[in-house]
């Protein structure tokens, strides 16, 4: 068991006490722990010999049910109940507990109660070198380390065989999805009035406060309705709430942190809670409970509690996709955006403005970001998907035209058909040639001039002669492909800088934030150029077919 005995800042002293079961000699011991727990809300049973337990969830503000029946093993039972109360006196979360006890249940059931060694060999061979069966083995040894067994030191020696489970990235929606889906909220909140709005705003302050500021989805759904504050300076603040992954008590071990924030965000959460007063809604939450809000009869929002758990958050933007993405937008997603991704979809952004991995781990509530290339691989396809869609509007803004198939493979069709644009386009008289087209500008050509054609999208026209326009997709695709190194090169860098790879790399020396949030700034200007170029490639294709 662990606690805490003393916590100063960063530095805290813990205690570790190793308990050995014993059915005879310390039962007494459990059976007052059963008691002082449930006295104290923790755990909700009639009596130690009971089944059935409910611990109580302060983070999802629920009741795990955990059920101690082994079948014809119910010998593990009391010491699977000692098990569970020591855990959860140090701070394990329910959830874990519930899991691991179905871990512990199911090995003991598969291998006979744990009595044959042969049986649990054959169990773990069975079931192969994978992350599941190092949690699994985990799981047992640290319940033989309270309860032991015979069987303690093979399987001791089975799991030292077990390699580690390397941390996977995280499985993001496609970043096209992502992309879509934000064109849905801010269009649907736009175009719609806050009383019409009304059922779905928590979705949009979750949206638009997450992508921002990274925060856990109990973060979310735990700001307060008066999270809002002006200081003396005029600049707008937010506090929000914190919680440790890991606990080393029976309550949420939690504080609260102020973030700057910009006056639009303030405006809308202050417009918001003034509307929620001015229809009466009381609510100690920025998210009051849900059935307040919204009428649905297929699904009760109504909790009974003051705030709104995780998975009736998650199932209310299930609800918003099926209604507004999909009924008013007609975009389907297979792979949907859950209540968490944000998080993610923050960190990546606060990477790619040049932050570094101390600021980031502070504004993400925790001490360190263990693995920040993680994120920068889904920052690399974050970009591109960024730069495709920045393109498609570009050119729906140019041609108010609909996205087709591909960027590249003009047939002799649209060769012709650009050939005769030209030849019916009496302007190009009086314009200047250049490469692959006319520069429109006459009378300051060249003071008006960018670092290169492509780039320029008021005076550029790209009209090459019929005999060179392949030639001229070549060279727009060129220096798409161009700029597309240097968004590699440059994000390649940022995670140099923010990992602090660049100290084990001589000759180079470290970068300050400042310079981080120049290759940022740069980072930027390569994506706009490459989709101003790709744009006019996607044009030609349009106006082509």
């Amino acid at each position: 068991m662990k606690s805490v005995l003393k916590e100063v800042g960063n530095h805290k002293i813990e205690i570790h006490e190793n308990y050995t079961f014993n059915h005879k000699a310390n039962l007494n011991q459990y059976k007052q722990l059963f008691e002082e727990l449930r006295k104290s809300g923790h755990l909700r049973a009639h009596s130690f010999s009971d089944i059935t337990w409910h611990l109580y969830c302060p983070i999802k503000k629920k009741d795990m049910r955990l059920n101690f029946s082994v079948g014809k093993y119910n010998s593990f039972t009391s010491s699977l109940k000692s098990f569970v109360l020591l855990r959860r006196k140090s701070g394990i979360k329910p959830s874990t507990i519930k899991n691991d006890l179905w871990k512990l249940k199911k090995v003991i059931t598969s291998t006979d109660g744990l009595r044959n060694e042969e049986v649990v060999k054959e169990y773990f061979l069975n079931k192969g070198i994978t992350e599941g069966t190092y949690r699994i083995c985990e799981t047992l040894v640290r319940y033989l380390n309270f309860n032991p067994l015979p069987i303690k030191k093979l399987v001791t020696e089975i799991f030292e065989g077990l390699r580690y489970p390397v941390n996977k990235n995280r499985e993001l929606p496609p970043f096209p999805d992502v992309l879509t889906f934000n064109d849905c909220v801010n269009r649907y909140f736009a175009e719609y009035s806050m009383e019409e709005t009304l059922k779905f705003y928590p979705i949009f302050l979750w949206w638009t406060i997450t992508n921002i500021i990274p925060l856990r989805p109990i973060e979310f759904l735990r700001i307060k309705v008066d999270c809002l504050d002006i200081r003396t300076d005029g600049s707008f603040w937010i506090t929000i709430p914190r919680y440790k992954r890991e606990s080393t008590s029976l309550d949420e071990v939690s504080w609260e942190q102020s973030i700057l924030i910009d006056d639009k965000v303030y405006q809308m959460i202050k417009n918001y809670a003034l509307r929620l007063e001015i229809l009466n809604i009381k609510t100690e939450f920025l998210v009051p409970p849900l059935h307040l809000i919204n009428e649905r009869n297929r699904v009760s929002w109504s909790q009974g509690t003051g705030s709104v758990n995780q998975e009736v958050f998650y199932a209310f933007l299930m609800h918003f996709y099926e209604e507004v993405v999909e009924d008013k937008y007609g975009e389907f997603h297979h792979h949907k955006i859950t209540p968490g991704d944000t998080r993610h979809f923050a960190i990546i952004n606060l990477f790619l403005q040049g932050f570094n991995v101390l600021t980031i781990a502070r504004l993400s509530g925790h001490e360190q970001i263990t693995s920040p290339s993680n994120y920068f691989t889904h920052a690399t396809h974050y970009a591109t998907s960024f730069v495709y869609r920045l393109a498609q509007r570009k050119t729906e803004e140019d041609i108010s035209s609909s996205m087709s198939d591909g960027l590249i493979g003009l047939n002799d069709k649209r060769v012709r058909r650009a050939q005769m644009d030209i030849d019916s386009d009496k302007d190009t008289e009086n314009w200047r040639r250049v490469d692959y087209g006319f520069c429109k500008d006459i009378e300051n050509f060249p003071n008006n001039c960018v670092e290169d054609c492509r780039l320029c999208q008021e005076h550029y026209v790209f009209k090459p002669h019929v005999n060179e326009w392949n030639e001229g997709i070549q060279w727009l695709e060129n220096y798409s492909n161009e700029l597309e190194n240097h968004i590699t090169d440059t994000l390649n860098i940022m995670a140099m800088v923010s990992t602090d790879t660049y100290e084990s790399l001589k000759g180079i020396e470290k970068i300050n934030e400042n310079e981080s949030k120049s290759l940022a700034v740069q980072l930027f200007k390569y994506l706009d150029h490459k989709a101003m170029v790709d744009a006019r490639i996607l044009e030609e294709q349009l106006e082509n077919e």
